[in-house]
């Protein structure tokens, strides 16, 4: 049996163990052993983590089942290969030591490569498809002869150990959720939008973050220290908090709109057959090649509608289909029913640019449909989207399952891939509206709506206070405010670790040329006293588990409920009615 806590609740929060991986694939009937007794050896001869393998045999069951020993043991051999081009050299592993390993193999080997030049050291990389820093990315794009310049930060990013085992820690998860895409471990009936090794890859991440979160604390100038695991549960990473603050966001978006009589639609967007692994057109294209492929279609269509002169506001949710492949929700606001209507064309007419021809695109590739006040508000429309893809709480259930399980599976999915969930469309800065809810005294004008508005969770107030729909986001009154920190003794920026100055940070808003503080301590990070074990593996709730599944145990010494606790500015919200 596959217990793990749940992945409603804040991490830390004391909760029960309950069934995630069994419970949310149906129980079909195995056959006792898995094709021939004589190919024994051969069938379970894959490269590939546990959980991973476990999946890819019951792939091969199926096949033994329904075509025959033969036809089985051939595809078999094919799923073999493909592993073996897929992995690309790395050892497919979720051992964290192996990783290391791994990571410090080739950091020496690029390091010695170095020594002979560039070129060498870039071969070694393009061999094993190693992770590698965004700036030479980009420079590939430009290659001369094939060289890639190395300059020093990517230089010490490369030969640093830590940073090696960090990337290939993603690399490894990305190529593994690859494979049981390809392969078809991902559909509706067994392992839904990811495979059970990468859910499991993501609880360890948790747990390993935990165990950092806990072992760490937060000490100001002033000597005060503060636990990092309980500011964590008192943050927007708390599912509790993100969830309100959306939820409360999107209700003001509702209310300014009803409040200047816009009209609101409900929008689906879907990719073509080609991005869905369940389609016989699939081209062998990932959940992130998706997610690019609407990104690019909803840039085509922000800029047709910028030209047209019509603005727009509201939300997306991006989740999975069964298959992993995404598609988006969006609750969008117009001023007039002639703007909604042209966003209508333009966008399904993006849509269709690529295999609009095909079977059902007509139909699936773009749904829009009014909001009818008759039925329920605006918020509703999407209110569900919201807490399903963040923890599933006060929902019945999903296509008759646990949404606890739903949720746990789509934040896997979603922090594999490097997809944004939730995005704002329109509207001021959420930056800024959180540094609000920080002040505590009262101002004047334009600044004292804003601070009120955001005390009492009125986005509409806000949205307002800001300017409206109709005002840029540069051209707003009151903006969040940077700093850069100074070395005093070298007149220069601080650098970090990899030679690069230190980046600004906000310090507070800034209206109208004046400067508002509303972060009075400079704050570093250190490690408990009393904690003697690593950071990354040190106390706090554990993994353990069979070929099955996994669990993850309480956590003995839970901080509390968040619910009971969290009663400041920064708290949970309150609906604006």
């Amino acid at each position: 049996m596959i217990t793990t806590a749940s992945d409603s609740q804040p991490i830390g929060q004391s909760q029960d163990t309950t069934n995630i991986l069994a419970t949310y694939r149906s129980n079909t009937a195995k056959a006792p052993t898995i094709g021939h007794a004589h190919d024994w050896s051969f069938i379970h001869d894959l490269k590939a983590p546990r959980l991973l393998r476990k999946s890819l045999l019951r792939v091969y069951q199926s096949e033994f089942e329904a075509l025959g020993r033969r036809e089985a043991n051939l595809n078999h051999l094919r799923r073999k290969d493909t592993i073996k081009d897929l992995s690309n050299g790395l050892r497919l592993t979720t051992d964290d030591s192996d990783i290391k390993e791994q990571a410090m193999f080739h950091v020496n080997a690029i390091s010695s490569l170095l020594v002979k030049g560039v070129v060498e050291a870039t071969k070694h990389i393009k061999v094993f498809g190693l992770p590698f820093p965004m700036r030479i990315a980009e420079r590939e794009a430009k290659l001369n002869g094939g060289y890639i310049e190395i300059d020093g930060p990517t230089f010490k990013r490369l030969t640093n150990d830590r940073w090696m085992t960090r990337a290939l820690r993603k690399e490894i998860r990305e190529r593994i959720e690859h494979i049981a895409l390809d392969q078809g471990v991902i559909n509706k009936v067994t392992e839904r939008y990811a495979s059970d090794q990468t859910v499991l890859i993501h609880e360890q991440t948790r747990v390993r973050n935990y165990n950092l979160l806990e072992s760490m604390e937060a000490v100001n100038e002033e000597g005060d220290c503060l636990s990092l695991l309980e500011l964590n549960e008192l943050s927007v990473s708390n599912p509790y908090i993100r969830s309100s603050e959306l939820l409360v966001r999107l209700r003001g978006f509702e209310n300014y709109a009803d409040k200047y009589n816009h009209i609101g639609d409900f929008w689906t967007l879907t990719c073509p057959s080609k991005f869905h692994r369940t389609s016989n057109k699939w081209n062998g294209s990932t959940p992130k090649d998706a997610q690019k492929w609407l990104c690019k279609q909803w840039a085509r269509f922000r800029s047709a509608m910028k030209r047209a002169g019509h603005t727009l506001y509201g939300f997306r949710v991006a989740e999975p289909h069964k298959d992993g492949c995404p598609h988006w929700h969006m609750l969008l606001f117009f001023e007039t029913a002639e703007a909604r209507q042209l966003s209508r064309d333009k966008m399904k007419h993006y849509l269709l640019s690529e295999d609009g021809n095909e079977p059902g695109a007509q139909e699936h590739r773009f749904k829009a449909d009014p909001v009818d006040k008759s039925i329920g508000s605006a918020t509703g429309y999407l209110a569900k989207y919201i807490t399903k893809n963040i923890d599933g709480a006060n929902i019945q259930d999903i296509d008759g399952r646990d949404p606890l399980h739903a949720a746990l599976r789509t934040n896997t999915w979603a922090s594999n891939w490097g997809i944004r969930q939730f995005q704002q469309i329109g509207g001021p800065s959420v930056t800024v509206w959180r540094e609000l809810r920080r002040m505590e005294c009262e101002e004047t004008g334009t600044l004292e709506q804003c601070r009120d508005s955001a005390d009492k969770s009125d986005w509409c107030g806000y949205f307002e206070a800001q300017g409206g729909h109709k005002v840029n986001y540069n051209d707003m009154p009151v903006k969040p405010a940077y700093w850069q920190e100074l070395d005093l003794r070298l007149n220069d920026v601080p650098l970090n670790e990899y030679g690069e100055p230190i980046g600004s940070s906000v310090f507070g808003l800034t209206y109208r040329s004046k400067h508002y503080l509303t972060r009075f301590h400079t704050w570093t990070l250190q490690k408990k006293e009393d904690t003697d074990s690593d950071p990354v593996t040190g106390t706090g709730p554990e993994l353990s588990g069979n070929v099955t599944g996994i669990t993850l145990e309480a956590q003995a010494n839970s901080p509390g409920n968040l619910k009971e606790r969290a009663g400041t500015k920064s708290g949970p919200l309150e609906f604006c009615q």
